[in-house]
C-alpha cells in the first residue's frame, strides 16, 4: 500500500514518542534500583560515651557510630529517641580555657633585680600562663622572667662649686633607670642624696659691714648692711641665706631743702639775660638751685639765662646806592621787637634812618674823554666825560 506525505509524518511522529516514552520509563527504573541499594536502617551502632571537655582538651556529647561500612554516619537521639544523623562538629565540647585563671601583673625588672612578666593562675591546673584562652602556653623557668637591666642609661654629671648664695655639687652619676646616685660609672658605690652629693653654699663670709648713717638736708643716710664684693650686692647679714638688698632699700633719701624760700627768677628777652630760681634754706642759711638734698649751691654766674637773640627775625636784603642815588643796607625785621637789626644775636645793634643809608657814591670813576676830529673814512666825537660806575656820557 503506498502511503501519502500526510501519512509517513504522522506514522514518524508516533514512533518518536514511543521511543521517549520507553527511555524515561528505563532511567526511572535505574534511579530507583539505586536509591534501594544505597538506603541504611543503622541497623547496628557502636555508642560513644561523652567526655567532658578540660581547661585545655576538647570533650564530646554522647552520640553513635553506624557500624554498616558504607554508611558510618555520626548520629545522636533526639527527644523521642529517634537517631539523627549530625555532622562529626556538632558533637564536640570546645575545651573552656583558664577562664577562673587569676591575672598577676608584671613586675618590671630594675637595673639589678630581675623582674617578672604579666601572667594568668589557674589553681585549677596549678600552672601559669600567657592567657586564659585554651592554646595559651605554659609559662615556667626564665619564660617568667625578665632580666635586670643593668645601669644602661647612667650619666656623669659634671661638679658644680657652690657660690655665695647657691648650693653645688661634687661629681656623681646618675642612673634614670633606678633613679639612684653613684659615685663612678660602675656603679659599684651608691651615694645618697642631698648628703654625699650637695655642697652648701658658704655664704658672704669676706662681705664688710657698712655702718647707718643718719640723714641730713644735703646727704642720704642708710640703714647698717653688708657689702659682698664678689657678688657685687648688698646684704642683711654674712649668712647664706641673708637677703640681698636694693640700693633704693639700702639708702634713706634726704628731704632736702623741703622749708626752702623759693626766690623767683625772671626769663630772658631778645636782647636781655633772664635769671634761674633760687631756694632759700634757713637752716643752712644758703641760696640753692633747688630743694634736693644734692641741688647745687646758687652760683650767680651759672644762674644767667642767656638772651635769645632775634632767632625768628626776617632777612630783608637792601638796595645799592648808584652814583646819584642813595641806596638801603641788608637788615634783619624782628617781629616781636618791631625793630630792623643789624643781625639775629642778642648783642646786634639796632638800625633806624641814617644807619639803614648806604649814601649815592657820586661819579668817582668819571674820567674825561678829548674831542677826536673826523677824517675821511672813521667818524671822530666832541669832548665828553664818561663815568664807568653807571656807564653814563656827561658834558663836563
Amino acid at each position: 500500500m503506498k502511503l501519502t506525505a500526510m501519512s509517513r509524518k504522522l506514522l514518524c511522529t508516533v514512533i518518536a514518542m514511543v521511543l521517549c516514552l520507553g527511555l524515561a520509563f528505563c532511567f526511572a527504573g535505574s534511579v530507583f534500583a539505586a536509591d534501594a541499594t544505597t538506603e541504611c536502617f543503622h541497623e547496628t551502632t557502636t555508642v560513644v560515651k561523652a567526655t567532658p571537655a578540660s581547661h585545655t582538651d576538647a570533650g564530646n556529647i554522647e552520640y553513635v557510630v553506624c557500624d554498616n561500612e558504607e554508611c558510618g554516619q555520626t548520629l545522636v537521639r533526639d527527644e523521642i529517641g529517634k537517631l539523627v544523623e549530625v555532622t562529626a562538629e556538632e558533637v564536640v565540647i570546645l575545651p573552656a580555657g583558664h577562664v577562673r585563671a587569676e591575672k598577676f601583673e608584671a613586675i618590671p625588672a630594675t637595673c639589678t633585680e630581675d623582674g617578672v612578666v604579666a601572667y594568668y593562675y589557674c589553681a585549677e591546673c596549678d600552672a601559669k600562663f600567657e592567657s586564659r584562652s585554651p592554646e595559651a602556653e605554659e609559662l615556667t623557668g626564665e619564660a617568667l622572667v625578665i632580666k635586670a637591666m643593668g645601669h644602661e642609661r647612667i650619666d656623669k654629671v659634671e661638679a658644680v662649686p657652690a657660690t655665695h648664695t647657691v648650693a653645688g655639687n661634687v661629681e656623681y652619676y646618675w642612673c634614670s633607670a633606678c633613679s639612684k646616685y653613684y659615685s663612678d660609672r660602675t656603679a659599684t658605690e651608691e651615694l645618697v642624696f642631698p648628703d654625699d652629693i650637695v655642697v652648701l653654699p658658704t655664704g658672704h663670709i669676706r662681705a664688710e659691714k657698712v655702718e647707718a648713717t643718719p640723714v641730713s638736708h644735703t646727704a642720704n643716710g642708710n640703714i647698717e648692711y653688708y657689702y659682698c664684693a664678689a657678688c657685687d650686692a648688698n646684704f642683711t647679714d654674712r649668712s647664706p641665706e641673708a637677703e640681698m638688698l636694693t640700693d633704693e632699700e639700702v639708702i634713706i633719701l634726704s628731704l632736702g631743702h623741703e622749708r626752702a624760700t623759693l626766690v623767683e627768677g625772671f626769663d630772658a628777652t631778645h636782647t636781655t639775660d633772664g635769671r634761674l630760681d633760687a631756694y632759700w634754706c634757713e637752716v643752712c642759711k644758703a641760696l640753692y638751685f633747688g630743694t634736693e638734698y644734692n641741688a647745687d649751691l646758687y652760683n650767680a654766674a651759672d644762674a644767667v639765662i642767656l638772651a635769645t637773640g632775634h632767632i625768628r627775625a626776617e632777612l630783608v636784603k637792601g638796595t645799592p646806592a648808584t652814583c646819584d642815588q642813595n641806596g638801603v643796607r641788608d637788615y634783619y625785621y624782628c617781629a616781636e621787637c618791631d625793630a630792623k637789626y643789624e643781625g639775629r644775636d642778642p648783642s646786634a645793634a639796632e638800625l633806624a634812618g641814617e644807619e639803614l643809608v648806604i649814601l649815592a657814591m657820586g661819579h668817582e670813576r668819571i674820567e674825561k674823554v678829548e674831542a677826536v676830529r673826523p677824517t675821511c673814512d672813521k667818524a671822530g666825537n666832541i669832548e665828553y666825560w664818561y663815568c664807568s660806575t653807571c656807564s653814563r656820557y656827561f658834558t663836563d
